[in-house]
């Protein structure tokens, strides 16, 4: 039970061995105890092949650029130049971790990587991370006030990036 109830995905195989309404009944009790985890019913080849697609690198675009010096003068004010486009966001609240990691697990493929320190709902710290779809975070063992002040933040790398998108991300995991 605590598998499922702690599970992103709930993976369902070999139905036809069990019957429909078996089936039915093992999903409505999974269900119950993970309501928002994603459900796959199929063979174990479609599980296994989704999971290869999930864990693949996703494609990114590459826009060559303008050739470019990097020397002692070099500033970057157009973050085009490379082909690669940044935002970044204040984090001004706490924030529901887990749904702070559902909400960037959700962004497409052009937000290669994520990375940000956050306030979290019980007052604590963590650093969040995304590379490419893959979503991770741990605590943060000190007071991160002298690198971020009072609010976290989080910043993105990738192309076309929309930094809407990004804030609807964490008004969707705010505290309230």
């Amino acid at each position: 039970a605590a598998q499922i109830a702690y599970a992103d995905v709930l993976l369902v195989t070999k139905s036809e061995l069990a019957g429909e309404p078996e089936t039915r009944d093992a999903i409505e009790a999974a269900r119950a105890l993970a309501p928002r985890a994603q459900l796959l019913r199929g063979s174990t080849e479609n599980h296994a092949a989704w999971l290869e697609q999930v864990l693949a690198d996703p494609d990114v675009e590459h826009v060559p650029a303008e050739p470019h010096v990097h020397d002692e003068t070099c500033r970057h004010p157009d973050s085009h130049a490379h082909g690669v486009d940044s935002t970044w966001l204040n984090v001004e609240g706490r924030i529901d971790l887990e749904e702070l990691e559902d909400q960037l697990t959700e962004l497409p493929g052009n937000y290669v990587r994520i990375k940000g320190i956050v306030r979290t709902s019980d007052d604590d710290w963590a650093a969040v991370h995304r590379v490419g779809l893959r979503v991770s975070s741990e605590p943060v063992r000190r007071q991160p006030g002298n690198i971020v002040g009072e609010n976290g933040r989080i910043v993105a790398l990738g192309t076309n990036l929309d930094s809407e998108k990004l804030a609807n991300c964490l008004r969707a995991a705010y505290v309230k």
